[in-house]
């Protein structure tokens, strides 16, 4: 499996589209997550981009920030794009092993895309096989990220469409999703709203994921 790594201005603008302007994605109980994100940016940058009155206006906003930064911070972030491909070439082989001994299945993917975010929250598309990495993330938060991440595709090549055809909602099924990243990242989430279901699964840690889930669902958590 390979890692392709980049930084695309039309994604990054999109971020801060979602999660800046108007947070699009998954809140899972992380109310103030909004306010979070844009507490190190200047005050006139968050004011402008929260009360842009389009997604047009907003865009405009954006564009004007990250063209407004310095050659410097253009410069750190191709270095960062830079240590993210060397650190995900040079780790890959233990996150595939990772995610491989925790499903038991083979990690269906040849290649997959991570794009560079100035802003620090990192969402992922499925169906287009990518993900984000910060551009503030360290060495360590890198590996855990794409362990993260790619937990999430696992869970959702190999279980999405099972569990939608027995009835499982979309909101159970994304907390799910979410909380079963406890058996790649020990650590855990800072959403609330799966840390009941998380702590549930971190003591089955070894079990068949199948097994796992069939026990969130025996203890009514599903």
């Amino acid at each position: 499996m390979d890692f392709t790594v980049s930084y695309s201005l039309e994604k990054d603008l999109q971020n801060y589209l979602q999660a800046g302007w108007q947070f699009t994605y998954s809140k899972q109980g992380r109310e103030d997550i909004q306010e979070r994100l844009l507490k190190r940016f200047p005050e006139s940058f968050r004011d402008s981009l929260q009360q842009a009155p389009d997604e047009a206006a907003a865009k405009k906003v954006v564009e004007e920030w990250l063209a407004s930064q310095d050659d410097e911070y253009r410069r750190l972030t191709e270095l960062t794009v830079e240590m993210v491909q060397q650190v995900l070439d040079r780790e890959k082989a233990n996150i595939v092993q990772t995610l491989e001994s925790v499903y038991n299945e083979n990690f269906p993917f040849d290649k997959v895309s991570v794009y560079v975010t100035t802003l620090p929250i990192n969402p992922y598309n499925f169906e287009e096989r990518w993900f984000m990495i910060g551009r503030v993330a360290s060495v360590p938060e890198m590996v855990r990220i794409a362990k993260h991440e790619l937990n999430h595709f696992m869970f959702y090549y190999y279980f999405l469409e099972k569990l939608a055809k027995r009835g499982m909602s979309k909101e159970k099924r994304e907390e799910l999703k979410e909380a079963l990243a406890i058996l790649t990242n020990p650590e855990g989430t800072d959403k609330p709203a799966v840390k009941e279901l998380e702590n549930f699964i971190k003591p089955l840690a070894g079990k068949p994921v199948r097994e796992i889930i069939e026990a969130c669902g025996q203890a009514g958590l599903l």
